[in-house]
């Protein structure tokens, strides 16, 4: 049985996450562990660990690094110390492979750990622009990081291609806020 281990950053990667969660966890063929970020229960942040409890998924990393501000230099302190917490968990939990979704520092963070530690990573959305914010080096440094891309659209399956990245690891499979869309 293979174990997956999906990292959820915030309520902005869980929503598009949870249909894809639910069918691991109910699948026989392999076992789920979900990581989350502290900023999943931060009452600043609407404390949305309750949405993940709601849905009866159980997280198995429960992130305790703090954002105080949202200023860089808050930023900065919370990716260093969180590298050090998500890689002490990914040393003892011991994950086939790490599915990420998106662009943000949370889940940049976790991608270092995982990539320093040679588990394999499933990007989910790489390829994308988000004009004018910083989330796009965030977003193609986790690309170059990874080793299967699972994009939206062919032009961002393009954009993936341009970054290095080996065609056949590359697949388009659309949005997963569709589903949620249809559901």
């Amino acid at each position: 049985m293979k174990k997956i281990m999906v990292f959820t950053g915030s309520r902005a990667d869980y929503g598009l996450l949870k249909n894809l969660l639910k069918r691991i966890s109910s699948s026989k063929n392999y076992k789920l562990d979900i990581a989350a970020s502290s900023i999943h229960f931060m009452k600043d942040f609407g404390k949305t660990f309750t949405e993940i409890k709601n849905d009866k998924l159980e997280v198995k990393f429960k992130g305790k690094t703090k954002l105080k501000n949202n200023d860089y230099n808050s930023v900065i302190n919370y990716c260093g110390n969180s590298m050090l917490e998500f890689s002490n968990f990914l040393k003892k939990s011991k994950p086939d492979i790490v599915v990420l979704l998106g662009d943000r520092y949370e889940v940049f963070s976790f991608c270092i750990s995982a990539f320093f530690l040679r588990i394999p990573i499933l990007h989910i959305h790489g390829g994308e622009i988000t004009t004018g914010a910083f989330d796009d080096t965030l977003r193609h440094c986790i690309t170059k990081m990874s080793n299967y891309h699972f994009v939206s659209h062919d032009i961002y399956k393009k954009r993936v291609q341009q970054l290095g990245e080996n065609k056949k690891k590359i697949f388009n499979y659309g949005a997963p806020g569709i589903e949620n869309i249809k559901n």
